[in-house]
């Protein structure tokens, strides 16, 4: 009886073992698969994608520290859960459609269609190439400086004000500030303002 259920116990250990490394052949093609995917889209879009965001924020935790230097990093000795956490990350980023360049193409256009769809009126339609620059201006780093402040769409509502009025940069800044009450003495709303001006306005 002793010897039956020994070799019970060795048969299970042995049948885990083989899952656990099942497991980790399989996380690891997929992190290989990923990591390469992620390569290509950092040569293109610098900051990263949704997608990539995304699988960023999830394995590079406190709890989990499987990300680095904008790659997936697993070590030589990882845990079940290290690998069913990396397994099903991996497999989502894959299958997402901004994990591809013609993914995210496709993408920007359907929301710069959407874009251009909300921002025209009955006694005027917007381009397709204005709302395009409207779809760069959401994803910068200085409109959202301010944006953070005021919100999105009272930005764009001032931008599109100075772009009517022909604002000097001047007036811009102080249209911000009048249209939100915000104060515009901080060197780097400034900044962010001048080049938002520069870029969309003049």
């Amino acid at each position: 009886m002793k010897r039956q259920a020994r070799k019970k116990n060795l048969t299970k250990r042995l049948s885990t073992t083989k899952d656990s490394q099942r497991l980790e052949k399989e996380t690891r093609k997929l992190v290989s698969k990923a990591n390469a995917r992620l390569d290509s889209l950092q040569r293109r879009y610098k900051s990263g994608t949704f997608a990539s965001k995304k699988l960023a924020n999830r394995l590079s935790s406190n709890k989990m520290k499987m990300w680095n230097k904008g790659k997936i990093k697993l070590g030589k000795n990882p845990t079940k859960q290290q690998l069913l956490a990396v397994n099903k990350a991996a497999s989502q980023f894959l299958k997402s459609q901004t994990s591809t360049k013609k993914g995210i193409s496709k993408t920007i256009q359907k929301t710069i269609e959407s874009l251009r769809s909300s921002l025209s009126t009955e006694d005027k339609e917007m381009s397709y190439e204005d709302a395009s620059k409207f779809y760069e201006m959401f994803g910068e780093d200085n409109f959202s400086n301010i944006a953070d402040k005021i919100g999105a769409s009272s930005l764009q509502a001032v931008i599109e004000d100075a772009i009517e009025e022909s604002d000097s940069e001047n007036d811009f800044i102080k249209r911000i500030e009048t249209y939100a009450g915000l104060s515009m003495n901080d060197l780097d709303l400034r900044e962010s303002a001048k080049v938002l001006f520069e870029k969309y306005v003049l």
